[in-house]
């Protein structure tokens, strides 16, 4: 049972990593390690949908294929380590007021 309210998982992937390179492909248990990930927010009853974004062609495949969206590739700039999660939100919807506060506040504005 869904609930009445839109909430999005946003699932940040890299395809690189300095300590485990392509670890997010890499498996566990026989899995990639995002289709942890990928499944448990699909399975949460509050959330209406599951979004990846990430730099890799392979792991943008392996989350569509197992149910999340993947409506672009991470445009440069956003490959960064520890990417801000107001800077996608407004990749994602550039007139997103919230992610518009919160980058002002991050910003001294």
């Amino acid at each position: 049972m869904k609930l009445n309210y839109y909430c999005i998982a946003i699932i940040p992937a890299r395809g690189g990593s300095k300590r485990v390179l392509r670890k997010n492909i890499r498996l566990l248990a026989g899995l990639p390690l995002i289709e942890y990930s990928i499944r448990s927010a699909l399975k949460a009853i509050s959330i209406s949908r599951v979004i990846v974004s990430t730099d890799d062609q392979q792991i943008a495949e392996i989350s569509r294929n197992l149910g999340a969206e993947v409506p672009f590739t991470r445009p440069p700039g956003l490959h960064e380590k520890a990417i801000n999660a107001y800077r996608l939100a407004l990749s994602l919807n550039p007139d997103n007021e919230l992610a518009i506060r919160g980058m002002n506040l991050l910003e001294g504005k």
